[in-house]
C-alpha cells in the first residue's frame, strides 16, 4: 500500500508493509532528518485524528494521505500562539515555558521549522526584564545546535551588544554568552562583531568588514569594558574571553590597533581589578591578553629602525624637536645627535640592539617628563668625556632590561612571560595560586601605559645609582647591573606603579616625580590625617619608607571591606524632612571611579530591576565635602542631594552602613576614615605590619654613606665598545671589549 507522507511544504511516497508501524515511523522521519518513533504521529486531515495502526492507515481510502506532526502533548502550537500574541502576559507564559520544552532537541528542531527564529528575534526586540533573559536563553539554545545561524545579521548583533550595558546581570551574561558562540563560528560573524563594536556604517557591517581605523571613543567597545567591571563572575569572565577572542581574530598589524584603543579606553582598570581573585579561568585570560600585549611590543621590537621609512624619521625627528625645540638640526647625519647621548653621528646604528621599540621608549620619557630628560642630557654635557654617560644609549639598554626582567624576550620562542617571577619567592599576588608558567604581571594594568612608566623610572634609577658611585663611562656595565637588581626586586614585589616607584627611589630625594605618585611624609597623614609612629624618637628613614609602602595595601584592604555593602548595591533609607522618608538605591559605578543611585519606591526595590542608577557622583568630588565626626552620613547626604532629587536630605539609615559606607568612600577618595573604630583599626594594621616588616633590621646599622669603590687592577683593559646585535640574532644590546667585535 502507497501512502503519502506530508512534513510542512514536503511531501513523499512510502510503501506500508504488514510489519511494525514503530520501525516503519522511524524509517520515515529519517526521510526527513527527525526521529518520528517518540514524539511524532500521522495526523489524518481527512478523519480530523491521529491513525496509529495500519488498519487504521488502511481505511483512509484507495490514496491514503497523512501529516507528520507532534502528538498532542508535544505540540508547540499552542507555544508559539502565545508567543506571537500581543499580550506581554502571554508572551512571558510562552516563553517561560518554551526555555523549559525546548530543550528537547526534537521539539527545538520543530520549533525553529515552524519560524521560531524570527518569533524569538522579534520578541528580543520588544521585551525586558526576566522574559529577555528567556528569549535570549532560546537564541542561545538554536544557536549551538547550529539552528538560526542563516537569520543573525548585523541588526541582530547590534541588538545583543547593545543588551551590555543594562541592569539585569542574566541578560548581559547570555548575551555575551550568544556573542562568544557567534565569534567562534565563523570569520563572517566575528568581523560582523568588531564592525558593530567599532560603530561601522550598515554597509561595511553587512559584508562584515571592520572599518580602517578603529575610532577613538565606540560606545559599545566601552559597554564590553564595563561587563569586565561586573559583580558577576560570569560577566566578567564571558567578556574578558571575548576581548581575547576578537584580539586573536585580528591580523598582527589591526591588533595592535584594537589593543591600542582597548588601553584608550581604559580596560588596564577592570583588568587590574580581576587580578584580586584567585579563579584559574579568569587568571588564564588575564594571562591570555597580557600575551597579546606583549607579543606586540615584541613585534614592535623587531621591526629594525630604517632611514627609509618616512614614520620612523619622523619619530626621531619628534625626539630631537621635544629636547631641543629651538636648535635647528645642521643634517640628517650630524655631530649634534651626541648631544642627545648617541653614539655617533647617525642614530639609526644605535637601534640596532632593540629597534623601533627603542625609540619609542625614550620618545615617551622625553615627551611626557621632558625637563628631567633635559636636565640629564645638561647634566651629562656639562661632565667630562670619561665621567658621563650618553643618555640615549642607555635608554635603548633599559628597554633591553625590562624585556629580559619581564620576560618579554620569550614570548613567540615556547616560552613564558614568568621573567623574574620564576625565579624568586615574592611574586605578583595574582599568579599566587596559579602555575608560574601563566604569570600575570598585575602592575602592567596600572597604567595603560605602564610599561614606559616603568620605562621611565628605571631611566631615573639608572641616572641616580650612576651619582651615587660617582661612576665614569668605564663604569658603566656595573651601573647597569646594579639597576638590573634593584629592578628584579622591585618587579618581584609591586603590583602597582606607584609601590614600584617608591621602591626604586629608596628614600632618596628625587626633584622628580611621576603624575600618578602619592606619598605620605612626616607632616602628611597616612590617607588624610591619620600618622601613625612606632616610638616617640624620630624615624630613620628606612622605617619612613617601608611605612609609605605599607599604608596604601592595608588602606585597600579597608577599604574593599568597607565598600562591599555598596558594590553589591543597597537600598538605604532617606530622612527629607517630609512625612514619608524616601527610598534611595546607591551602587558603586564598574570603575570604581563614582557613586550610582536612584530613587526607588520601597525598602525591597532591586537594584537589577530598576536599572534606572542614572545619577552619579564622581569619587573625586568627596574631597570636597566638609564631614564632621558627629555626622558621619553627611558624606551620603551629599551624594542624594541635588535640586532635582532630594534637596531637604539630613540623614540615611540604617545609620551604621551608612558610617561604613561613607568610610569606605573617603579612603577610596584618598581621605581618613572618620568613624573612631575605622579609625583604630587603620591604625593597628598599619603598625602592625610595620613591626613585621622591621623586625629583621633589629640591631643592624644601615650606612650613611655610600662605600668607597676599589681602585681597579693596572693591568686590565677596561676600555669597551657598545656593540648591538641585530634583532634577527635574538640577542641583546651587550658590552663586548673593543676590537672583539671586529675579531
Amino acid at each position: 500500500m502507497k501512502l503519502t507522507i506530508w512534513y510542512f511544504n514536503a511531501k513523499k511516497v512510502v510503501n506500508v508493509t504488514s510489519g511494525s508501524l514503530n520501525s516503519q515511523m522511524k524509517n520515515w522521519g529519517l526521510l526527513y532528518g527527525i526521529d518520528a518513533t517518540s514524539m511524532y504521529g500521522l495526523w489524518s486531515p481527512q478523519k480530523n485524528k491521529f491513525v496509529s495502526t495500519i488498519e487504521q492507515i488502511g481505511q483512509l481510502g484507495p490514496d491514503p494521505s497523512v501529516q507528520l506532526k507532534l502528538l498532542p502533548e508535544f505540540d508547540v502550537d499552542p507555544m508559539m500562539e502565545q508567543l506571537k500574541s500581543e499580550n506581554p502576559e502571554l508572551q512571558k507564559r510562552g516563553l517561560y515555558a518554551a526555555r523549559k520544552l525546548l530543550q528537547d532537541q526534537i521539539l527545538l528542531q520543530e520549533f525553529v521549522v515552524r519560524g521560531g527564529v524570527s518569533v524569538i528575534m522579534n520578541l528580543m526586540k520588544s521585551t525586558a526584564g526576566n522574559a529577555l533573559s528567556y528569549a535570549l536563553s532560546i537564541m542561545e539554545m538554536m544557536l549551538s545546535n547550529g539552528m538560526g545561524k542563516e537569520s543573525v545579521d548585523p541588526q541582530f548583533i547590534s541588538t545583543l551588544v547593545g543588551f551590555l550595558d543594562i541592569a539585569n546581570v542574566n541578560t548581559c551574561k547570555i548575551s555575551l554568552q550568544v556573542l562568544l558562540l557567534l565569534q567562534g563560528s565563523s570569520t563572517l560573524f566575528s568581523s560582523m562583531i568588531l564592525s558593530v563594536l567599532n560603530g561601522a556604517d550598515e554597509e561595511a557591517t553587512n559584508t562584515g568588514q571592520v572599518s580602517s581605523d578603529y575610532t577613538e571613543g565606540p560606545e559599545n567597545f566601552r559597554k564590553l569594558i564595563n561587563c569586565l567591571g561586573s559583580k558577576d563572575y560570569d560577566v566578567q569572565k564571558h567578556a574578558i574571553t571575548l576581548c581575547n577572542k576578537l584580539l586573536h581574530s585580528e591580523n598582527q598589524g589591526r591588533r595592535k590597533e584594537l589593543l591600542d584603543l582597548l588601553a584608550v579606553l581604559k580596560i588596564n582598570r577592570p583588568l587590574k581589578m580581576m587580578c584580586k581573585q584567585a579563579d584559574q579561568i579568569i587568571h588564564r585570560q588575564l594571562w591570555t591578553y597580557q600575551q597579546a600585549m606583549f607579543h606586540e611590543m615584541n613585534r614592535t621590537r623587531q621591526i629594525i629602525y630604517t632611514r627609509d621609512d618616512p614614520e620612523h624619521e619622523e619619530l626621531l625627528m619628534r625626539l630631537w624637536r621635544a629636547v631641543f625645540p629651538t636648535q635647528q638640526l645642521a643634517n640628517r647625519v650630524s655631530e649634534q645627535w651626541k648631544l642627545l647621548g648617541f653614539q655617533g653621528n647617525d642614530p639609526a646604528t644605535d637601534f640596532r640592539g632593540m629597534g623601533v621599540i627603542g625609540l619609542i621608549h625614550l620618545l615617551y620619557f622625553v615627551e611626557n617628563y621632558t625637563e628631567q630628560f633635559r636636565n640629564i642630557i645638561r647634566t651629562q654635557v656639562e661632565k667630562g668625556v670619561g665621567d658621563y654617560y650618553p643618555p640615549s644609549t642607555a635608554g635603548i639598554h633599559i628597554s633591553s632590561l625590562l624585556f629580559e626582567v619581564f620576560g618579554l624576550t620569550t614570548i613567540g620562542k615556547g616560552g613564558t612571560n614568568a621573567g623574574v617571577s620564576s625565579s624568586h619567592s615574592t611574586s605578583s599576588s595574582s599568579s599566587s595560586s596559579s602555575s608560574p608558567d601563566f604569570h600575570v604581571w598585575e602592575i602592567m594594568f596600572d597604567h595603560q601605559n605602564a610599561f614606559e612608566e616603568l620605562y621611565c623610572i628605571t631611566f631615573m634609577v639608572l641616572d641616580s645609582t650612576w651619582k651615587d658611585l660617582n661612576a665614569t663611562y668605564m663604569d658603566f656595565p656595573k651601573v647597569i647591573a646594579t639597576v638590573r637588581q634593584v629592578i628584579v626586586a622591585a618587579a618581584s614585589s609591586c603590583t602597582t606603579l606607584n609601590s614600584f616607584y617608591k621602591h626604586c627611589s629608596m628614600g632618596r630625594e628625587w626633584n622628580w616625580a611621576p603624575f600618578y605618585y602619592t606619598a605620605a611624609t612626616d607632616d602628611e597623614p597616612i590617607m588624610g590625617s591619620v600618622t601613625v609612629h612606632m616610638a616617640d624618637d624620630e624615624e630613620s628613614s628606612v622605617v619612613k619608607f617601608l611605612r609609605s609602602q605599607i599604608v596604601g595595601g592595608i588602606a585597600s584592604l579597608m577599604q574593599t571591606k568597607l565598600l562591599m555593602p555598596l558594590r553589591a548595591g543597597l537600598v538605604c533609607r532617606v530622612a527629607t524632612g517630609a512625612d514619608r522618608p524616601a527610598w534611595v538605591g546607591i551602587q558603586m559605578s564598574a570603575t570604581m571611579e563614582e557613586v550610582l543611585w536612584a530613587q526607588v519606591d520601597k525598602p525591597s526595590a532591586s537594584l537589577t530591576d530598576v536599572g534606572l542608577l542614572s545619577r552619579s557622583v564622581p569619587i573625586s568630588a568627596i574631597k570636597d565635602v566638609q564631614v564632621s565626626a558627629g555626622s558621619k552620613d553627611t558624606l551620603l547626604s551629599f551624594i542624594f542631594s541635588s535640586p532635582q532629587a532630594l534637596p531637604a536630605c539630613v540623614g540615611v539609615a540604617p545609620h551604621n552602613v551608612a558610617v561604613s559606607v561613607a568610610d569606605g568612600l573617603r579612603l577610596a577618595a584618598g581621605l581618613d576614615p572618620l568613624d573612631s573604630t575605622n579609625l583604630e583599626c587603620l591604625k593597628k594594621l598599619i603598625k602592625a605590619e610595620l613591626l613585621v616588616k622591621t623586625i629583621s633590621l633589629d640591631s643592624v646599622t644601615i650606612p650613611t654613606e655610600t662605600p668607597s669603590v676599589p681602585e681597579p687592577p693596572v693591568d686590565f683593559n677596561f676600555h669597551y665598545d657598545l656593540v648591538f646585535d641585530t634583532p634577527q640574532a635574538g640577542s641583546h644590546a651587550a658590552w663586548v671589549p673593543a676590537g672583539a667585535a671586529d675579531a
